[in-house]
Parts: structure tokens; sequence; C-alpha cells
């Protein structure tokens, strides 16, 4: 909406293709913006890596890669010392089952863990779990607050 209502890249228009790298972290942008406010390229610039955060929730969701919600979370040391022990025993011999079925061993297994409204985001060099309400809440604030921010400088 910045660059189409205020010009901030002159060149950049609907018909020009260049509208695919308006980023609104990105340094040509924030470049313009300084050149107009630096006031506000300063703001700007300094949430940068929510941005960047942002930007790796919301890549999966565009280029339709799944986020994954887990169906339990284990975060108690001895919910995973439970489950740790539930899972090595399904894998043991028939006879050590104590009479048993492997199927009932396992579900007692996922039972030890309990629900929360997370998701996970996995890369090659990290797996981040995310609090669903309060990543909402924490870029939702994040969000008026930018928008407030730019509105002003720009009026």
């Amino acid at each position: 909406m910045l660059q189409f209502e205020f010009k901030i890249l002159p060149s950049t228009t609907e018909e020009s293709g260049a509208r695919m790298k308006v980023h609104l972290f990105g340094d040509k942008f924030l470049s313009s913006v300084r050149s107009r406010s630096p006031n506000h390229a300063k703001h700007l610039s300094a949430m940068k890596a929510w941005g960047l955060d942002l930007a790796a929730l919301r890549d999966p969701a565009a280029h339709r890669i799944p986020l994954y919600v887990p169906p339990g979370v284990v975060s108690a040391q001895e919910q995973v010392d439970e489950f740790q022990r539930l899972d090595a025993l399904s894998g043991t011999p028939e006879e050590e089952l104590g009479g048993k079925r492997r199927i009932e061993i396992i579900i007692e297994a996922q039972q030890v863990a309990s629900f929360a409204p997370v998701f996970c985001v996995t890369s090659a060099t990290e797996n981040k779990v995310y609090s669903i309400p309060k990543q909402l809440l924490y870029d939702h604030r994040r969000y008026l607050h930018l928008a407030r921010k730019l509105l002003e400088a720009f009026r």
C-alpha cells in the first residue's frame, strides 16, 4: 500500500513487474523511506527482525507448505520421562509387555501429551514452536504499531 499510495519507489508500478521486488523491510525500500523521513525509516529498520520472522511464518502458508500443528505437547520433564518409558516399552518383545497389547502402550504414550494451541515451523537449521494465540496477538499489535507510525509519516 505504501508503495502505490506514496510512490516511495517511483519507477515501480503494477505494469513494470518490479512490484514483486517491493519489500517493506528491504534495503532499497528503507533507503527510499529514509530520504523522505529518516525518523520513520529508523523506526521501520528497528522492526526488520519482526518483519523477517513474520515472513518466515507467512511464506510456508503462501506457498502452501503446511505449518504443523502437533496433536499434543510434552513440556514437563515427568511427561518426557513417562513418554520415553512407554515408547521404549512398546518396542520390547511381546513377553515383556506384561499382558498388554502393543497398541495399548502406544495409545497410553500418546495420552501423556496434552493439547496446546501451538504450531511448529521447521527448517534445515532449527525447529520453532509458536503459541498460536500469543503469536497472533503479538503480530497484530506490531502490525498496528507499524501502520500507525508509517501513516503518521506520510500524511
